[in-house]
Formats: C-alpha cells, sequence, structure tokens
C-alpha cells in the first residue's frame, strides 16, 4: 500500500528525515497513520535500530535523534487520536500538535522513569465514609495510567460521550479525560484494573453487595457509578445539604480554646461550604462572609469584624476574610506572650477582671470562689497566676476567695485545712488530760500520796472518766474493782 502525499510530508517535513530515509521506513511497512496506531512504541524504535545497521554504508539513510523522537510524538498522536473516537489522518498534524505530542512523549517518558508511589486508600468499611473514600480512591487512580496512557479516572467519568477538549489545551491529562472513548481495546484493559482496585477495597466491606454482580465482567466502571448512585443520589443531597448546614447552626467561636481553636472554626465552616458546593447548593462570597462572622461572639474580634464590614474586598471573599481575623488573632496571641508576669498581680489591686485562663473559659481573680469543677479545669499556670493574685490580697488586706469546698488534692480550700489543725490540737490536749489524770490515780492506788474517802470519791470519779478514753482492758486493770482486790 503506498503512503499519501500527507503522510509523507509528515515524516520529511516535520520530523526532518531524507527522501531515502522515509523511502526505507515506508518499506518496512509503516506507510500510514493506521500502521502507526497498530505498532508498539518498542517495535518502532526496533525498527528504526534495524534500519540503521541495514543502511550502515548508504548516506542518505540517515535517522538522527531528534528525527526518531519526532516519529515517536507522531505515532502517539495518531494512537491518542483512534482512541478520542477520531479518524487519525496525515492532514490534521501540524506545527502545533507536533509541539504538544514532543512535550507528552517527554511527560510519559518521566512518568515511566520516575515509577510514582501510588497513594494509600483505606477499605471501605462503613457506608458513612464513602465521601473521604471516593475523594481518595480518585486521588489514587489519577496517578495511575493504564493502556491509554492518561490517567485512570477517566473510565468511571459520568459521561460516556466525550467532549471536545477545551481550546487552546493546557493539560493534555485533562484533555483525554473528557475525550477518551469508554470502548475500545484501552479501555477494556483500563476497566479491569480499576476493578481490581475497587474490589480490593469494598470485598470485606457492606459496599460488597451493591457492586457483586460487576464481579464476573469485571467491570470497574460499572461498580464505581453503582456506588455514586447509591451514595450520592437526590436523597443523599438533600441528607449532605442539610448535614452542612447543621455545622453553622451548632459552631461557634467565643474565643480561643485548646480544645477548639479559630483554625478548627474555619475548618468547620470549609467542610460545609465544599459540602454545598459538592452538592450543587453552592454560596455566594458574600454570603459565606456574613454566616462566618455572625457565629463570631468573641468580644476582642468585634473590632477585626467591623473592618471586615467595611472592606468591600473582604466582605467579598471568605479567603481575604478569615485570613485577616486569622492574622489578627496570632498577633493577639503574640501580644499576650510578651506581656510581663507582674502584670498579672494587677487584678489584686484593680480586679478588672482582665486576667484570663489559658484557654480563655474563665477569669482569674484573688476575689473570685471557684467550684471544684472549675479549679481541676485550670492548668498548673492558671492556679498559680490565682495564687499570686490572693498573696498580694493577702498583703494588702483585701479579702479573697478559694476554690469552694475546701482545698488539697480532695477538694476543699484554706479554711477546711485550719478546721482539721484545730480538731488534731483539741484531740491531743484531750489525750494529755487523759494521761495526767491516770498518772494521779495510779500514784493514790499504790500509796505514794495520801489517799482518804475524799479522793477515793475523787478517784473514782476520774476512773469512770478515763475508761472511755482508755478503753476496756484499762478501765478493768483500775478502779475500784481493782483496788479491792489489791488489798
Amino acid at each position: 500500500m503506498a503512503a499519501n502525499d500527507d503522510y509523507i510530508f509528515v515524516l520529511e517535513t516535520l520530523c526532518g528525515f531524507s527522501v531515502d530515509t522515509v523511502t526505507a521506513i515506508i518499506d518496512q511497512g509503516v506507510n500510514s497513520t493506521s500502521a502507526l496506531i497498530e505498532s508498539e512504541t518498542d517495535e518502532l524504535i526496533d525498527l528504526i535500530k534495524g534500519l540503521r545497521k541495514a543502511y550502515a554504508t548508504d548516506p542518505d539513510v540517515n535517522f538522527t535523534m531528534s528525527g526518531i523522537q519526532r516519529l515517536e510524538a507522531f505515532a502517539q498522536w495518531c494512537k491518542d487520536t483512534d482512541r478520542r473516537g477520531f479518524v487519525a489522518e496525515a492532514a490534521g498534524y501540524d506545527g502545533v500538535e507536533m509541539a504538544v505530542m514532543l512535550d507528552r512523549i517527554k511527560e510519559l517518558k518521566e512518568y515511566k522513569r520516575a515509577k510514582p508511589d501510588l497513594p494509600e486508600v483505606k477499605a471501605l468499611a462503613d457506608l458513612k465514609d464513602w465521601r473521604t473514600f471516593f475523594e481518595a480512591l480518585c486521588n489514587r487512580l489519577g496517578k495511575q495510567r493504564g493502556a491509554a496512557t492518561a490517567p485512570l479516572s477517566y473510565v468511571f467519568r459520568t459521561s460516556e460521550a466525550t467532549s471536545d477538549a477545551p481550546a487552546p489545551i493546557i493539560d493534555y491529562d485533562d484533555m483525554l479525560y473528557v475525550t477518551l472513548e469508554v470502548s475500545g481495546a484501552h479501555f477494556l484493559y483500563d476497566n479491569k484494573v480499576v476493578w481490581s482496585v475497587v474490589k480490593g477495597l469494598t470485598v470485606e466491606g457492606p459496599a460488597w453487595t451493591h457492586i457483586k454482580k460487576y464481579d464476573k465482567k469485571a467491570d470497574g466502571r460499572g461498580a464505581i457509578l453503582a456506588l455514586r448512585a447509591q451514595m450520592e443520589g437526590q436523597n443523599s443531597f438533600l441528607l449532605r445539604r442539610q448535614e452542612a448546614y447543621a455545622i453553622f447552626k451548632t459552631t461557634w467561636y467565643r474565643g480561643h480554646r485548646k480544645a477548639f481553636t479559630f483554625d478548627m472554626y474555619i475548618e468547620r465552616f470549609l467542610q460545609a461550604f465544599n459540602e454545598l458546593e459538592a452538592t450543587e447548593e453552592p454560596m455566594s462570597e458574600s454570603r459565606k462572609v456574613t454566616v462566618f462572622l455572625s457565629n463570631i461572639e468573641d468580644s476582642t474580634l468585634e473590632t477585626a469584624k467591623t473592618v471586615v464590614y467595611g472592606d468591600a474586598v473582604k466582605q467579598s471573599s471568605f479567603q481575604e476574610c478569615q485570613q485577616y481575623l486569622s492574622t489578627i488573632i496570632a498577633s493577639q496571641k503574640v501580644h499576650q506572650a510578651a506581656t510581663p508576669r507582674s502584670v498579672a498581680l494587677l487584678d489584686s489591686e484593680h480586679d478588672h477582671g482582665s486576667n484570663m485562663s489559658e484557654d480563655g473559659s474563665l477569669k482569674l481573680s484573688a476575689s473570685m470562689q471557684y467550684e471544684n469543677s472549675e479549679w481541676s479545669s485550670l492548668t498548673p499556670r492558671d492556679k498559680k497566676t490565682i495564687w499570686d493574685l490572693r498573696k498580694a490580697a493577702k498583703r494588702n488586706g483585701k479579702p479573697h476567695g478559694s476554690r469552694g469546698n475546701g482545698g488539697g488534692s480532695g477538694g476543699g480550700g484554706s479554711e477546711n485545712k485550719r478546721h482539721q489543725q484545730l480538731k488534731r490540737k483539741l484531740a491531743a490536749l484531750k489525750s494529755k488530760k487523759a494521761n495526767a489524770l491516770l498518772e494521779r490515780e495510779i500514784a493514790a492506788l499504790e500509796g505514794v500520796g495520801a489517799v482518804d474517802d475524799e479522793s477515793d470519791d475523787k478517784n473514782e470519779s476520774i476512773a469512770s472518766q478515763t475508761r472511755s478514753k482508755a478503753g476496756d482492758d484499762a478501765g478493768s486493770q483500775f478502779g475500784r474493782s481493782a483496788y479491792k482486790k489489791r488489798s
């Protein structure tokens, strides 16, 4: 079969081969765009190597490196055009297309050389995790190339029909994503690869029952579209929108907390905005800003909010708004950290309530009574600040509070501690008095001192009082009964 003029023009003019070199190529059967489509790149390279040896002594047959690269680019263009459902005609290949394809060839060689690691995807163990799973799956398959030399994500695009590529072409992979046909030899291979990935991530989970029927044909496209229909139908959209709007009703920023920072507040709202956009109900930028600001109840940001409302740029851009407020909060933290420690002691003199706990939830004051739960929630630094304030207040002769029901690790404060000290002193005094009485009685019984009727009565009274202190054993050894035995 003779090559047409357009085909010969591409080989001679665009690839830069001589007439004799082109003749040698055509004589080997590479005489049309169809022949280039059917040939593998490695086969084409091997063919050229063989021709180089065969015509090594012929100066008119010369395969330059640039010529070989341009022939590879032309062959890749023919294959991609065919996979997109178009007829690959040499007349449609020009210098602009050649420049694009030369870059494409370089990209594919770099990808093959780099062999990038594919992102890991966690198995779908619970259907409620579908959105996260699907995003991770798209990320994985978007970085894995198949027979069509394009990311495998084209396999499960929503539309079967191909679309015209945007002009000018900015990203070749994006162009293939919307234009590659979901049929043909390239698709059959890539579809099976996608199925093997999806099956491995769902076979042991609840999603498997929805896609098991696609196992026989290894239909990755059918499986993913079925799961999307199940998880992302109209009812699912309504539920996701409700969850997004619920975030606006339940999320507030009332100052810095360790468990909920301003960055977390931003993240929650971004999550809601993204969900609304994904479910085809996007918010305008000005509406995002209004909702975002209305749920901020931190008095230290009132001035900043006023600035946003008065700035057309910040009011019409959520990104500008949240970045401005984040900068203000960061500046406040730096200023607070730079404040001298002695300033905290001003509370003992003025008690303006300017000292706050580290998480901003409690006022630190010398005169405030703290519940046990409140005291337990304070950090060691907060507690030390309160102790310093109370010491300063005590020195100035001013009243100071406590942390509720006493002190110590088991709850309670200074009053309870004083009460315990008094009880111990009283017990010691009673014990000392009882011992003295016992000693006097023993001395009387042993004849150390004079014993008369009056002292007998007195000793009986003493012994009676002592029995309750000394116990049953002491009562059996001393008193009237023991005196009679000895006499």
